[in-house]
């Protein structure tokens, strides 16, 4: 157990406020949020990490702390990680962009290119060979807006998603 302005806080995410009282979480976009006096509220998973390892910053947004096994409700220490928010974007974490390797994207706007010149005016004339950003996706199997991302050069430039300083 560790403290942290004078509330105590557990390795499994309990809080404990004055007079040792256990303070309830609340369940917000699928994660337990508890708040603060001052008003300051904050996911508890964040909590119990930042308690836990003196060199975790709380207030730095471009520290992220994943679950382990995936399940944002078991908030225990062992199942917390920091990862910087541009590992995050770049990584595993989003698992769309990953999936697509450079010499697919290049494929990608090669295919979209050969039939641009042969675009219906009407969307939805299916008599015509082109390839649309749902035809792609669903070639690649991948959504719609990311061949969008892809086409228009958005996806997959590391320079828009670098957060944090290469060390």
């Amino acid at each position: 157990m560790r403290d942290y302005n004078g509330y105590s806080i557990t390795a499994n995410g309990e809080v404990y406020g004055l007079n040792w009282k256990l303070r309830k979480p609340v369940l917000k976009r699928g994660r337990y949020e508890i708040r603060f006096s001052g008003g300051k509220t904050y996911p508890v998973a964040r909590i119990v990490y930042a308690v836990f390892h003196e060199d975790f910053d709380l207030e730095d947004t471009n520290q992220c702390i994943t679950f382990i096994d995936n399940n944002k409700l078991n908030v225990h220490l062992d199942n917390l990680m920091c990862v910087y928010r541009g590992d995050l974007i770049q990584g595993d974490g989003n698992r769309n962009r990953v999936k697509l390797s450079e010499d697919i994207a290049e494929q990608i706007k090669k295919d979209y290119a050969r039939t641009k010149e042969n675009r219906p005016i009407n969307q939805y004339d299916r008599h015509g060979e082109y390839n649309s950003y749902r035809s792609l996706a669903r070639e690649y199997n991948v959504t719609p807006s990311l061949i969008k991302q892809v086409i228009e050069g958005n996806a997959r430039n590391k320079l828009n998603y670098k957060l944090h300083k290469e060390e």
